[in-house]
């Protein structure tokens, strides 16, 4: 990570390649991935200004690859993250669902549209979308984390229990599938089991706010002090 105070202290990847591009403006794939150097390099230390013309010159970016290649289906989920990031949900949903539209079995559009919806709490919409991008890429750790907590704002303790067993023996390591199994546990009365793996969240991720409510509930303390 670099920490930068101006632009003249930006030799960064985005100026190497906007100066091959200026020869490739009508190349959707150059301007694609002129965008997503741009969207990187925006979630760098650097001041706020510098962040906000980075996000709009990806925006641009992405714009100009669609407007030259309209059945760009990594272009629209990229323009439909920078909406939903500024809050623009209803452009954001348009984008994705054009995304999804594309190409309806790759998963990214699915994980993208349930992400939005459960940022919006729709969760008879965010659910669905959810389940059908963890069925199209099983490996998909973060739908799985996006999936548990649709299950758990909705109170589905079956599912989120079925989930979460999957999830684990995909991804052993992963603190956020991990506290989700420990909420399942904890919501299930079965306090111990529910100890257990949050004490091993909070070991790897000391401020996961799941594990966190767990350890400081009135049955979590009773197993501490034995």
């Amino acid at each position: 990570m670099r920490t930068v105070v101006g632009n003249r202290d930006w030799q960064n990847d985005s100026t190497l390649i906007h100066n091959r591009i200026r020869y490739m403006e009508n190349n959707a794939a150059a301007q694609a991935i002129y965008g997503h150097t741009l969207d990187r390099e925006s979630a760098e230390v650097i001041p706020p200004g510098m962040k906000r013309e980075r996000k709009a010159a990806a925006m641009r970016a992405f714009t100009q690859a669609i407007r030259i290649y309209p059945d760009f289906q990594a272009a629209w989920v990229a323009i439909g993250k920078l909406f939903a990031e500024q809050g623009i949900y209803d452009k954001a949903e348009l984008s994705f669902l054009k995304a999804q539209r594309l190409e309806p079995l790759s998963s990214d559009a699915y994980f993208c549209l349930g992400t939005l919806y459960l940022m919006e709490q729709d969760l008879d919409l965010a659910t669905p979308y959810l389940e059908k991008a963890v069925l199209l890429d099983p490996k998909k750790e973060e739908a799985y984390v996006m999936l548990g907590k649709a299950y758990l704002q909705s109170n589905n303790l079956d599912n989120l229990g079925a989930m979460t067993k999957t999830a684990r023996e995909w991804f052993p390591q992963n603190a956020a599938v991990e506290a989700l199994q420990a909420t399942y546990y904890f919501r299930k009365q079965d306090y111990r089991q529910a100890f257990e793996l949050a004490r091993g969240v909070i070991a790897n991720d000391p401020q996961n706010i799941l594990a966190l409510t767990i350890l400081s509930s009135p049955m979590s303390q009773e197993f501490a002090k034995k």
